[in-house]
């Protein structure tokens, strides 16, 4: 039988994340129910998918065997509190909520449940996103493969450890912003060397996602494909040293280890 879906607060990660599924075939369109404080926009989405627009939370997810949180953090008590009543006993029930951890799931809706805490990238939005998943302790190895599949339509995924999730946030989630400055800072210099800007920016942003294919495609450690470039004596070694020596390295780590901080300073 077919898997039935609800997600709530359809916006652009939803819409992301129920693309990929429908495209890959895993749940039929006309299995799904949505939900927005947009309605005008959800009606267009189902118009276009051909997914249904439930009246209200409690009404989508009252047949649905996977339940999508995609609300805001700050409705995330209230949502509970409406839908609750009306789950389907086994239901899995997905967050994708920044700061919302495990121990706040289960309280709102009990440890007995069946829930994943889940953080998806925006890369997502295009299908090359990077998925962190945990389950909790009443999950199944099968219930656990279907949600990763879920996100594999959208990208690539990774079961870690709920005490993983700032890290796994730092890198994965933040990191898009990092490295879109890489692509500004350098499509600037390229414009300063004569480049015309949308020539620059196009070439700027493909060699990142090329070094960053090189990486995940051979395997090998980045400090190894960085040496395969730098010649003796030439440009690019000469470009390294002065990374080097103006604190790229360290900026980096630093940007990281400060959202890490940030995102445990919020959880309180």
């Amino acid at each position: 039988m077919s898997q039935r879906l609800a997600i709530l607060g359809c916006g652009n990660m939803g819409r992301a994340i129920l693309g990929g599924i429908l495209r890959a075939g895993l749940v039929p369109a006309d299995q799904v129910r949505i939900t927005s404080l947009n309605t005008a926009d959800a009606h267009a989405m189902a118009a276009e998918l051909g997914v249904q627009v439930a009246s209200s939370n409690a009404e989508a997810v009252q047949q649905a065997d996977i339940v999508l949180l995609a609300v805001k953090p700050q409705q995330y008590a209230d949502l509970a509190a409406e839908i609750r009543p009306q789950l389907q006993p086994q239901a899995l029930l997905i967050s994708i909520a920044a700061g919302m951890s495990m121990e706040r799931l289960e309280a709102m809706y009990g440890s007995q449940a069946k829930l994943f805490h889940v953080m998806p990238n925006t890369p997502a939005l295009i299908g090359q996103g990077m998925t962190a998943v945990a389950p909790n302790a009443t999950v199944t190895a099968d219930e656990l493969a279907l949600v990763q599949s879920l996100f594999a339509a959208c990208g690539e995924v990774v079961q870690i450890g709920e005490k993983d999730f700032s890290a796994f946030m730092a890198v994965a989630s933040c990191s898009p912003a990092f490295i879109d400055i890489l692509i500004e800072s350098m499509a600037d210099a390229g414009v300063a060397a004569g480049l015309l800007r949308a020539d620059a920016q196009r070439i700027a942003a493909q060699a990142v996602a090329g070094s960053a294919r090189m990486v995940l495609e051979t395997g090998q450690h980045p400090g190894v494909l960085k040496d395969q470039v730098c010649s003796p004596g030439g440009t690019t070694i000469a470009g390294v040293n002065a990374l080097d020596a103006h604190g790229f390295r360290h900026a980096v780590k630093q940007a990281i280890a400060a959202c890490i901080a940030r995102d445990r300073e919020l959880q309180g």
